[in-house]
């Protein structure tokens, strides 16, 4: 099984050498290489790839959890952080044709977004925040708030960016 970590050391190498590389934040937000050239359908397809396997990676962790007896929103739990993690770049990557986005535009929306995962995942989160009265009413609230919350910080970030 040790081979299989060689493989995914193998596909960032790849990746990162494929990758284009930008001199400008404009250049990086718009995925543009140094000569104004759009990145390629085999890039994007293996973006996507890693992104599904890492998805399908946190599925298979809830279907063990469950099949071994860890039931409920507690298996959720080693999943909060990095899922709102990934609500913090979702503007970045859904609004990456926004010209004035630059640094200000990505922190503003990907740290908020960790920083509320880890808030969530020890049991810092505001009750008024809770949708509903299922089990994940509390883990849907700040996803919601989340979700908000740093696409508003990613347009603050794209006015800071802009001056």
């Amino acid at each position: 099984m040790y081979w299989l970590w060689g493989v995914m050391i193998a596909y960032g190498v790849v990746m990162y050498v494929l990758s284009p590389r930008a001199r400008t934040p404009g250049q990086f937000y718009a995925a543009l290489d140094r000569s104004g050239r759009e990145v390629g359908l085999g890039l994007l397809v293996g973006s996507v790839a890693i992104t599904w396997l890492f998805a399908k990676s946190i599925t298979n962790a809830a279907n063990l959890g469950a099949d071994f007896g860890i039931v409920g929103a507690e298996i959720l739990s080693a999943t909060t952080i990095s899922g709102t993690m990934v609500l913090g770049l979702a503007p970045i990557f859904v609004l990456h044709r926004v010209d004035s986005a630059g640094p200000w535009a990505f922190h503003l929306a990907f740290w908020p977004a960790v920083a509320i995962g880890v808030a969530h995942a020890a049991g810092w989160s505001p009750q008024w925040l809770v949708i509903g009265e299922g089990t994940y009413g509390s883990l849907l609230g700040v996803n919601v708030a989340v979700t908000a919350l740093v696409v508003a910080g990613f347009f603050v970030g794209a006015l800071l960016d802009r001056r």
